[in-house]
């Protein structure tokens, strides 16, 4: 262990003394002591620097995130908003369901699904899949839903946001006898 000599008495002590241990004197810091402080006073600087880029990128990725979510905040406020009103559709036609539609049909539920699509459920009262003559459907059935999509005033939201409106059918045993989606393109 290298030792430091008093500058008041010329007594030897350990390097890590403050005063000397002969007469009390402040002892002179040695130049190890320094040239050790250096690096480590560089490296603080160095970890510093460290820190303060991290904080800067950190800052910057939050700030890209903010630019982004804001640029596309109206796009998700209004698919929130459009979603909560397809739903409230759907409520207030669920309120007043099962509803029979004729001496045929009930509409059984409305839901709402992914894509803009508003999903009637509908029962065919007293009649089994296998009664069902699907060319009677295509030339008399879909006809007259997809004329209803196109004219009756309480559709106007559905046409004016483009929403498909997709027409399930299932028999009197709950069997799945048809599935007729109108699409926007076949409305406008």
């Amino acid at each position: 262990m290298s030792k430091v000599t008093c500058t008041n008495c010329s007594a030897e002590n350990p390097q890590n003394f403050k005063y000397c241990s002969s007469c009390g004197h402040a002892l002179p810091t040695s130049n190890t002591s320094t040239s050790t402080s250096q690096p480590i006073e560089v490296e603080t600087k160095k970890s510093e620097e460290k820190k303060k880029k991290r904080k800067q990128l950190v800052a910057t990725a939050i700030m890209v995130m903010f630019v982004i979510v804001g640029a596309n905040m109206p796009q998700l406020l209004n698919k929130f908003t459009f979603n909560k009103q397809l739903k409230n559709i759907a409520n207030e036609i669920n309120k007043t369901c099962p509803i029979v539609v004729d001496q045929y049909t009930r509409l059984d539920n409305v839901s709402v699904l992914p894509n803009k699509v508003l999903q009637y459920n509908y029962t065919l009262i007293n009649i089994s899949k296998d009664e069902v003559n699907m060319d009677t459907v295509d030339k008399y059935i879909k006809p007259t839903i997809l004329n209803s999509v196109k004219t009756d005033p309480s559709m106007k939201y559905q046409r004016e946001h483009e929403i498909t409106l997709s027409y399930h059918y299932r028999d009197k045993n709950g069997n799945f006898v048809m599935k007729y989606d109108v699409t926007p393109s076949m409305y406008k």
